[in-house]
């Protein structure tokens, strides 16, 4: 199997993310669907002062350039509410329009300033190293998504679609079961936190092929990539950096030598873009 194709298998599900899954499904349920009843149980305004059904035409503006994002996730919102979309313009009952307005924009403008910053990080890296989102995610797949359609790479799902070893299994995991575990045919990721933490891995646990360095400097990633060269082990490994990674450090750990970038900027911390709905006259 080629490097890409390892690659790709670990860190890409976006294949998984779409409507026609049930799992997917369920998160934009959970997410959108939740957000839209919560907030919309009863609209108190427009009960009063918009006739039942009379019926208007709205615009979704996108005020700045960006990636847009979610148009499928708020689709199924839209057509709960009867609420028909051509491109950005929607066509329904005016109170209903009024009603889904709100989570309708929260879910385009957190999903498009996620992609959107992705493409921006893409675009500053290039091809290689990949760009990956991190579990630090708020909506769950949604964010995940977003970041595919940003031209990033998803990394695991959850808990069920990928093996990594992190901190807190090193602390309750023995030295004598980490030797002993195996993985099948799966890649498993080690995290890894100190240069004596690496030689061990490198000695002892040769079943992880994915080495993720965590919270390292640069200059400390470029000294770990080098050292593995020199032991005539780099190609064994597939190198992910993380921790620490933003906007101001991207280009900085881009140079380090690694295969992947992930970044929980991408979903905790990227601002939305900015969208307005507006009735049409």
């Amino acid at each position: 199997m080629t490097r890409k194709a390892l690659l790709d298998g670990y860190y890409d599900h976006s294949t998984s993310l779409h409507l026609r899954n049930p799992w997917y499904r369920e998160q934009v349920e959970r997410y959108v669907l939740a957000a839209m009843r919560s907030d919309a149980a009863s609209d108190l305004t427009s009960k009063k002062i918009i006739p039942r059904q009379h019926r208007s035409q709205a615009m979704i503006r996108q005020n700045e350039p960006g990636v847009l994002a979610g148009l499928e996730e708020v689709d199924w919102l839209l057509r709960e509410h009867n609420i028909t979309r051509k491109k950005l313009k929607l066509v329904g009952r005016s109170r209903d329009l009024l009603a889904v307005e709100r989570t309708l924009l929260n879910t385009l403008q957190r999903l498009s300033g996620i992609a959107t910053a992705t493409q921006r990080l893409v675009r500053k890296v290039g091809k290689y190293p990949l760009i990956a989102a991190t579990r630090k995610t708020q909506w769950g797949a949604l964010d995940k998504r977003a970041v595919a359609l940003g031209g990033g790479y998803t990394h695991r799902l959850g808990l069920f679609d990928g093996i990594l070893v992190k901190d807190n299994h090193l602390a309750l995991a023995d030295h004598d079961t980490l030797r002993r575990v195996r993985w099948g045919k799966q890649l498993a990721a080690l995290e890894i936190s100190s240069i004596s933490e690496l030689k061990r891995a490198v000695i002892h646990y040769p079943q992880f092929q994915i080495l993720l360095l965590d919270n390292f400097s640069p200059e400390k990633v470029k000294t770990i990539v080098r050292w593995l060269t020199e032991q005539k082990l780099r190609k064994k490994y597939i190198l992910e950096a993380s921790g620490g990674i933003t906007p101001l450090t991207i280009v900085q750990y881009a140079k380090t030598g690694v295969d992947v970038l992930s970044i929980g900027y991408l979903t905790h911390s990227s601002p939305a873009l900015d969208l307005s709905l507006d009735i049409l006259p």
